[in-house]
């Protein structure tokens, strides 16, 4: 016997389409709730550094992006107050686009149009334009006035050298340092704001030949300067602002004064360093030391004065002081500095070319056709 099928409606109940609801629900408050809190901060294996960088010449921004390996990556969009940062290439030291590969390592942007008070923004976006690290605003602190030392001081090897500021209004924090251009000395020190900073140099950090002194005014994530180590590295992402001003002294010794580079007489030996940790480490010195841009580009402009060709010639040198910093720290370090021990890297005569430039063996020069 076949029993007859009874077409009855089906329905849920009651209890059941609460459950589906609230389920539902759930599973979308998730969801958001999850991008909303990544958004927040620096998603999973990715580092984001940046500063601005400011001095008489207006505002530069400086950025990288390592992976969880401290790989340089360029798969983010960078962008300062909307506007995108361009990628420098490492190999040639040429602007590229933002279209991803291994070669890229730092953006940069220049900032004319902003001046001391003006609020900066900084994001980093994936491809699809997800947020990836949007950190607090902060603000490019007022001019500063270097009272002391003064052009012309007389500076005499193993005495104290007062550095003494005004201004840097709207700093959150202010470096005072002192750097022997040869690296053979350095003395940092950060200061909470006040109408004047005074820091005295201790006199067994004052050693024979040229150095620079001076303040950076610092704002953003202050918090990351202050944990930085001797070595400036840090694992950890952040955005911060420095403003910046110094000078070049002489220190003599006996009243005579050094002449500068002349500590070493050999390069230093070669470390064969990683692009990508000496990158965040001079970004991060440019940051936080206050003067890490000045004495860089001091050292970059001597190159340049004892190897004319270089400027002409290398691109390594001649693509701002953040790439020298990071191709001589690639090769010895930050312990000492010497010119001549930087090798030329020529993008000439369809192809590169690497030319040693060390004084005590080779002349820097194009190569011959």
């Amino acid at each position: 016997m076949h029993r007859k099928i009874l077409n009855k409606p089906f329905r849920l109940n009651p209890s059941t389409v609460l459950f589906l609801l609230l389920l539902a629900v759930s599973i979308m408050c998730i969801s958001a709730c999850s991008s909303d809190s990544d958004n927040a901060g620096v998603q999973p294996n990715y580092i984001v550094q940046a500063t601005v960088s400011v001095d008489d010449d207006g505002p530069v921004a400086y950025a990288l992006v390592m992976d969880g390996y401290e790989n340089l990556v360029s798969n983010l969009d960078l962008t300062i107050n909307g506007d995108p940062m361009t990628i420098i290439d490492s190999d040639d030291g040429h602007s590229e686009s933002t279209e991803s590969g291994d070669r890229y390592s730092y953006y940069t942007l220049e900032l004319p149009e902003l001046k001391g008070g003006d609020m900066v923004v900084f994001e980093a976006r994936d491809r699809s334009g997800t947020l990836i690290y949007a950190p607090e605003p902060a603000v490019i602190p007022m001019p500063i006035v270097l009272l002391d030392p003064r052009e012309g001081q007389d500076v005499i090897a193993g005495e104290e050298v007062n550095i003494s500021w005004t201004g840097g209004e709207g700093a959150d924090l202010f470096s005072a340092a002192y750097a022997a251009l040869d690296g053979s000395a350095t003395y940092s020190t950060y200061e909470t704001p006040g109408e004047a900073g005074l820091v005295e140099v201790p006199p067994d950090h004052t050693v024979p030949g040229a150095a620079i002194c001076g303040v950076g005014a610092i704002t953003g994530e202050i918090d990351v300067v202050n944990a930085l180590g001797s070595d400036y590295f840090t694992r950890e992402s952040y955005f911060i602002i420095s403003r910046h001003t110094g000078i070049r002294i002489e220190i003599g010794m006996a009243g005579k004064i050094s002449v500068i580079g002349r500590a070493l007489t050999a390069c230093p030996e070669e470390i064969n360093g990683t692009t990508s940790y000496w990158n965040s480490t001079c970004i991060a010195e440019f940051a936080a030391l206050g003067i890490g841009a000045i004495v860089w580009e001091n050292r970059r402009q001597v190159e340049f004065k004892e190897y004319p060709v270089t400027k002409e010639y290398c691109d390594n040198l001649t693509n701002g002081a953040l790439q020298y910093c990071s191709t001589y720290g690639a090769s010895y370090g930050h312990g000492n500095w010497m010119t001549g021990c930087v090798l030329c890297k020529s993008h000439i005569h369809d192809g590169w070319l690497w030319t040693p430039c060390n004084r005590l063996r080779h002349e820097c020069r194009p190569p011959v056709n």
